[in-house]
This record gives structure tokens, sequence and C-alpha cells, in this order.
């Protein structure tokens, strides 16, 4: 039977630990991918056009074995001109330190945000580490060394 957004989904089995001083990290509903991540720095943050930061969210984690946490700015936030300063943020299996969330705004207006307010989310992901192997040839493919753009526009 295929899944409506309608059912719920089940629970996973996978346990992922967690201690916060604020706000828990949750998901918004049954079919959220990222769990929010809140601000839970003391005092309201006001950015503006061209500013960096960083914000803490209380959250510490120990991820399930042979994954890693990829966090992401919030799409709204993200919309308004919000974002991780760094792209994305990897949090590893191992790291055991409070996430943390370091901003760039290039939006317009200030941005205001308040403690409590969900700033990022963050995804599990499995992971797989390689063996590498060097090698003077690599296997051709019809792509070859053709760059961005090349398997279609843009």
């Amino acid at each position: 039977m295929k899944e409506t957004q309608t059912e719920s989904k089940q629970p996973k089995k996978t346990v992922m630990r967690y201690r916060a001083t604020g706000k828990k990290p949750a998901y918004a509903n049954a079919f959220a991918a990222g769990m929010d991540l809140p601000f839970m720095n003391e005092e309201a943050v006001e950015l503006h056009t061209g500013e960096h930061t960083e914000v803490f969210t209380g959250v510490h984690v120990e991820l399930p074995r042979g994954t890693f946490g990829l966090v992401a700015i919030r799409s709204g936030l993200g919309r308004k001109g919000l974002m991780l300063s760094n792209g994305i943020g990897i949090i590893d299996e191992d790291y055991r330190g409070e996430i943390r969330i370091p901003l760039y705004y290039h939006g317009i207006e200030p941005l205001r945000l308040e403690p409590g307010e969900r700033v990022a989310q963050m995804v599990i992901i499995p992971y797989v580490q390689v063996d590498l192997q060097w090698s003077e040839d690599l296997s051709d493919t019809k792509r070859g060394q053709e760059g961005f753009g090349s398997s279609g526009r843009f």
C-alpha cells in the first residue's frame, strides 16, 4: 500500500541521544526530513545586510553509528536572506559539543531572531567511508572530463 500524506510514518528503530539546555530538536511533522534546531542565545539578535554571527542551539547529540548530521538553514529564513556562513554544516558522529550555527545575512531589511525560534534544521544521513586507491587512469565515461553544464542545460 502506498503511503499518503494523511498517513503517519512508522517510527524508525534508530535512536539519537541528545542533551538540550533549552528546547529539544524536533521534527515539525511526520513527513519532515529535518529536525528543527532552536536559536538559544540569551538575547535576541538583529542582523543587518552583510553581517555574520554565530548562534547557539543548546543541543548536544550522539548520532547513530554510520550517520552524520547535515545542517541547513530553515527555508523560510533562507527566503528572507539568512544562510549558513559555511553553506551547510556537517556534524560528525563522534562530535559531542554544542551545535552552533554560523550565520550570514544578505537580506535587505534587518532580521531579528528571538530566543527559542527555530533557525536551522538537521537531517541525519548514512555515510560510507571508502578505501582510497591511487590510480594513473580512471575509467572512461561518456561525460569524461567535461565540467559545469556538460550533462544538460547549465
